[in-house]
Order: structure tokens, then C-alpha cells, then sequence
């Protein structure tokens, strides 16, 4: 009791004194001391009037200053407006091709050959004059000046000069236009023109279209519509002038189907076996053109022929520069009566490349595709042609070799079924041929040709018997020769060559290669060599001669020569083309008591322009056995340690 009333005085006492600090106590922050305008009196409510009035006639003064600002603004655009639209509507100064009008009045129809006559008026709406007209008359192909009309004409420029405005210039132009009946030209007209204060060229184009009414010569044929494959065939043509005027240098163009031979026309023709010169024409005249050939295919197959009248090219002789009219003839094909399979080496293509001096075995299956029997039966094979070998036919068993006139014959005389051939009977015959080894200088494209046919009679109702032919030809094209020789050398050529010989393993000796290019009677296109050089072979990048294009892979460390084209007879009666290029050579020592490759097997291809094949060949590889150099001996090939 006495320590709590101990305590209670003790508190009392810090409670009372004026120097006590309570250690627990926490001081406080002071307070900042912000100073405030605090007007000393009460504003007047005339002045907030005031004040609220002047605020508000600002902003009103600042909304009418931006209303006026936006009605300019309308205002300006509006007047924008009406003066473009007058300008677009009334014109000014503006130039239209819309306003100018280009009319042309001519037939729309005229004969081919006769004269055509077009007024051209060009008129001029714009309100500016046009200066430095030109009008550019462009004539559909094979169009002919008027008064002359072996002079072409394709484009004609009329000078014009100016066109003031709201004026009207006319044009009176002529030419000959030539072509089929019914066919539609087209003259495209084009004019040109400035305007003042501008080095802009402005355009207007104009097409008029007509009609050729009627062809200045008329091409008609005779034909049968059937026949019989492998049976002859004639085209009795005739060429009749249809108009007043003089036709000069016409020429006739055939264009023959699939299993056509020509055979012999009268006239003869003027080129290819399908151009005819005809000459010039005047009213009336008139010419005839006979066509022989022999027709093949399919039974029921259909075979069109195409004639092609028309003035000849002056830029391009034999060609027809403007056509007078066309011809189509189509014919029938229909069974043969007496069908021939040949096959040339088992190939049954009209024609077959063969190499030179090539063997090639012949045969000739036949069959009868009448309901009756054929008598007197015979087949005849005529050869010819720069490759032939009169001296290599061989016949293995029956048939004759007739050398006077080149030709085998089999007939009931040689081959005892012939007397009589049974309907559906069939059978063969054989032999074989070959091409000259070698062609004499300036041989070239040659080719053998084989003409085969087979007769026989059958006899009719009224026992007079009727000739029955059936036809077959063949064509053997013997490709060209594409060769290399490839030598290595170390003491002459080009190059000076270095290093040990025999080689010696780690140290380099080089060698030059040289290629020789050979080509025998056929022209070669895109002509290439190519070998490959083994990994111890390095290419040194020497090449002589350089134009001659050789190059070097170090990926596929593969060399090739383009050669390009290579004449027929390169090497035989004109120069060999060559080139030379340096290797070197660094053997290991396992090469050592070897003669080691430099270079890979020699390829050369390229096209034989004359049968449309890829010829090639290949020579073997390259060693350091170099006996085409004069200084090398026995043992200079080895590689020695």
C-alpha cells in the first residue's frame, strides 16, 4: 500500500515538473507557414458586372471574326466552282481530242485489185488552232500504191500544217487493197498535232473497216475425194485472173499434209517442191498447175490440202507478200488394197538416220485387203540418192538386184506366190543396204532414197482385169561424224611447260592438252567438249587460242569448249579447229610406278542441223604416257619417288 502511494506521488511530481521529458514521446513536424492575399474588404457588384460583360462581348467579337472567315471560305469555294464550270462547258482555251472529229467516206466493200478511194475530213471544234498537223495512214498487208500497184504500201503521212479553230481540212487519198473474198481489212488513221505555247504531241486514232467483195484471181482445184493409201494422187489446179487490172509476180503455195510425197508437178516448181511461179495475169488469162504425189495413213483418215495464191514478197523471195485467195482440199484416206509395212532397221518412221557405212535391214510386209485375189503380183524397190552404195545391197534369199537402174524386183518369176495373192494373205520380202563408207569432197546432207511399190492385176466381172498400185517411200538421212582427238605434249606447243620429267611425286610438272575438232558431212550447232580433271590436276587458266571460248568448273572441275557451229568437212577439207590449255600435274607418292590420269574421258556433242539429232562421242582418258611428243621416251611417264 505504502509503494503504491510512493508511486502516485512520483507521478505526480513529473506531471508538475517543468524540466520532464517522457523519453516515449515523439516529436511532432511544425507546421508551414503560407502566406494568403486576403483582400481587406468586400468587392463591389459592379465591378463582377463588368467584368462578366466585357468576357462575354470578346468571345462574341472572336465568333463573328471566324463566322466571317468560313462564309469567305464558302464563298471563295463557290466561285471556284462556277469558273471551272464555265471553263468545262464554254470551253476557253482547253484542247479536247473529244473535239476533234475525224470522218472517213469510202465504200464499205471493193473488189480485191480495184482501186479504193477515201475522203478523210478532219474537223477542228476546239476554240485554239492546231498546229503541225499530220495524218498517218496505216494499210492492212499486202495493200499496193494506186497507179502502181507493184509498189507495196503500208503506211502513207499527209502533211496537214494547221487547223484554226471551228475549221474543217478534207483529204482525198487512194490505194489497192488485195486480199480473200469476204475478208475484212482494217486502215487505222492516226493524226498528230501541237497547240501554241506547248512541245506536247497529242493523238487521235480512226479505224475503217470494208470488206474484199471479190479476189482478183480465183484458185480452183480437181482432186478426188478418196483414195486409197499408199495410191497415187493428182491436183489439177487452175489459176483464172478475175479482174481488169494487170496482176504481176504471182506465185502458188501448197502446204501438204501429213503423208504426202510429192512426186513431180508440170510446171516444175520454183522452190521446195511446193512454190510455183505464175507470172503476171491480165483480164482473161489463165493457168493450170498439175500436182503428182503419193498419198498414206490410216483408213478413214482425213488429209487437207492448202493452195495459196499471192503477189511474191519483195523482202522475201518465194514467200507471198499479199494473199489473192485460198484453197482447202481435203481427201479421204481409205485402206490401202494392197498394204505395205516397211521397216527400216525395225524403225517404221518415214524417215531413219543412219551413221555412215551403217548396214540397215529392210523389210517389206504385204497384205491383201480385198475380198478377191490379186494376180500377177510384183514389188519394186528403186534406191537413189548421194548416200546409196550401189555395191552393199544384199538380198538374203528371192529378189533380184537390177544394177543398171538400181532397183530390186520381186515378181512371179523369182517368188512363186506372187502368181496369185489370196485375199487376207500376207507375206514378206527382204534386204538390206548401206551407205557409202566415205563421201567425196563437197558431199553434203546425204541421204538414200527408197521408193517402193507393188502391182498386181484383179479381174472384174467382165474379165477385164484392173491394175491395182500401191505405193511406199522411205528416206535414210545419214548423220554427221562429231569427233575430238585429244593429245597431252610437254616440249612444244603454246605453253611453256615445267617440271620433272618423268614426274616426281610431290612436285608439279604441267602438260599441255590439246583438243582437235573433226566434223564430217552434215553442219553441227551448238558444238561442246567436256572432260574432267582429277583432284591432283590443277587447271593454270592458259588457253590458246582464247577466243575459242574454253572454260573451267572448279566446283564440278569440269573443262568445256563451246565451239558453237561446225562446218561440214572441218578437219577433212577445211582446217581442223583447235585448242590447246595447260595442266599441272602434283602426283603423291602413291602414284609412284604409274603413269597417272591428267585429264577424264573427252565428250563432244552437239545438233545435227541436217536430221535434227544429237550426235556425240567420247575418247578416252589422258595419261603421262605423252608418245605424240617428239621428246618423250620410254619411261618418261612413270612417276618416280
Amino acid at each position: 500500500m505504502y509503494r503504491e502511494q510512493d508511486n502516485l506521488e512520483k507521478l505526480q511530481r513529473k506531471l508538475n515538473s517543468r524540466n520532464y521529458k517522457n523519453p516515449n514521446t515523439v516529436g511532432r513536424t511544425d507546421f508551414v507557414n503560407t502566406e494568403h492575399d486576403v483582400r481587406e474588404g468586400w468587392e463591389s457588384d459592379k465591378d463582377n458586372i463588368q467584368d462578366l460583360i466585357r468576357e462575354r462581348r470578346v468571345g462574341h467579337e472572336e465568333s463573328k471574326f471566324f463566322k466571317k472567315i468560313l462564309i469567305g471560305s464558302i464563298v471563295f469555294f463557290v466561285l471556284a466552282l462556277i469558273i471551272a464550270g464555265a471553263i468545262f462547258f464554254f470551253g476557253g482555251n482547253k484542247v479536247s481530242t473529244g473535239n476533234i472529229d475525224i470522218q472517213v467516206f469510202g465504200p464499205t466493200s471493193v473488189a480485191g485489185g480495184e482501186e479504193l478511194p477515201l475522203e478523210i475530213i478532219i474537223k477542228n471544234k476546239n476554240n485554239v488552232d492546231l498546229e503541225s498537223v499530220t495524218l498517218l495512214i496505216e494499210y492492212p498487208e499486202g495493200s499496193r500504191v494506186a497507179g502502181n500497184i507493184n509498189e507495196p504500201l503500208l503506211r502513207q503521212r499527209e502533211i496537214l500544217g494547221g487547223i484554226p479553230s471551228n475549221r474543217e481540212v478534207r483529204k482525198l487519198v487512194k490505194s489497192v487493197l488485195f486480199g480473200e473474198k469476204d475478208s475484212i481489212k482494217d486502215i487505222k488513221m492516226t493524226l498528230e498535232y501541237r497547240v501554241k505555247n506547248s512541245s506536247a504531241i497529242f493523238y487521235k486514232e480512226k479505224n475503217f473497216e470494208l470488206a474484199i467483195k471479190s479476189a482478183p484471181v480465183i484458185v480452183s482445184a480437181i482432186y478426188p475425194q478418196e483414195v486409197s493409201s499408199g495410191q497415187p494422187i493428182s491436183f489439177d489446179l487452175s489459176i483464172d485472173s478475175n479482174t481488169g487490172e494487170l496482176q504481176q509476180n504471182l506465185i502458188l503455195k501448197a502446204n501438204y499434209p501429213f503423208g504426202f510425197t510429192f512426186v513431180s508437178s508440170n510446171p516444175k516448181t520454183l522452190s521446195q517442191n511446193n512454190v510455183w511461179s505464175i507470172g503476171d495475169l491480165v483480164s482473161g488469162d489463165k493457168r493450170t498447175i498439175k500436182i503428182n504425189g503419193i498419198l498414206e495413213g490410216q483408213d478413214n483418215e482425213e488429209r487437207t490440202f492448202q493452195f495459196t495464191l499471192g503477189a511474191e514478197s519483195d523482202e522475201n523471195k518465194g514467200e507471198i507478200g499479199a494473199v489473192f485467195s485460198n484453197l482447202a482440199g481435203t481427201v479421204r484416206v481409205k485402206k490401202s488394197f494392197l498394204d505395205l509395212a516397211v521397216a527400216l532397221a525395225g524403225d517404221q518412221s518415214d524417215v531413219h538416220i543412219s551413221r555412215v557405212g551403217e548396214e540397215i535391214p529392210v523389210s517389206i510386209v504385204w497384205t491383201n485387203n480385198l475380198s478377191f485375189p490379186i494376180l500377177d503380183n510384183q514389188i519394186t524397190v528403186k534406191l537413189s540418192g548421194s548416200a546409196f552404195d550401189r555395191t552393199a545391197i544384199r538380198i538374203p534369199s528371192s529378189g533380184f538386184y537390177r544394177s543398171s537402174d538400181n532397183t530390186i524386183v520381186w515378181d512371179k518369176g523369182n517368188t512363186s506366190e506372187f502368181s496369185k495373192i489370196d485375199p487376207g494373205q500376207k507375206g514378206v520380202v527382204s534386204f538390206s543396204l548401206s551407205s557409202l563408207p566415205a563421201f567425196a569432197q563437197g558431199v553434203t546432207n546425204p541421204q538414200i532414197n527408197i521408193e517402193i511399190s507393188m502391182t498386181g492385176e484383179q479381174v472384174l466381172e467382165n474379165n477385164i482385169p484392173q491394175k491395182i498400185v500401191s505405193v511406199s517411200n522411205r528416206t535414210v538421212k545419214i548423220s554427221s561424224n562429231l569427233s575430238t582427238a585429244s593429245r597431252a605434249v610437254y616440249s612444244i606447243g603454246p605453253f611453256g611447260n615445267f617440271g620433272p620429267i618423268p614426274p616426281k611425286a610431290d612436285q608439279t610438272t604441267t602438260y599441255t592438252i590439246v583438243w582437235s575438232a573433226t566434223n564430217s558431212v552434215n553442219d553441227i550447232s551448238n558444238a561442246t567438249i567436256k572432260a574432267t580433271l582429277p583432284s591432283y590436276v590443277s587447271w593454270l587458266g592458259n588457253v590458246s587460242p582464247i577466243s575459242e571460248g574454253v572454260s573451267f568448273d572448279p566446283t564440278s572441275r569440269e573443262v568445256v569448249w563451246k565451239l558453237g557451229n561446225v562446218k561440214a568437212g572441218t578437219g577433212l577439207y577445211s582446217p581442223t579447229r583447235e585448242v590447246a590449255f595447260q595442266l599441272g600435274l602434283e602426283p603423291s607418292l602413291s602414284h609412284v610406278g604409274s603413269a597417272p590420269i591428267i585429264l577424264g574421258p573427252s565428250t563432244t556433242s552437239g545438233n545435227d542441223d541436217f536430221t535434227g539429232k544429237t550426235v556425240s562421242s567420247t575418247r578416252g582418258f589422258i595419261t603421262t604416257l605423252i608418245n605424240t611428243d617428239p621428246t618423250f621416251k620410254e619411261g618418261d611417264d612413270i612417276v618416280i619417288r
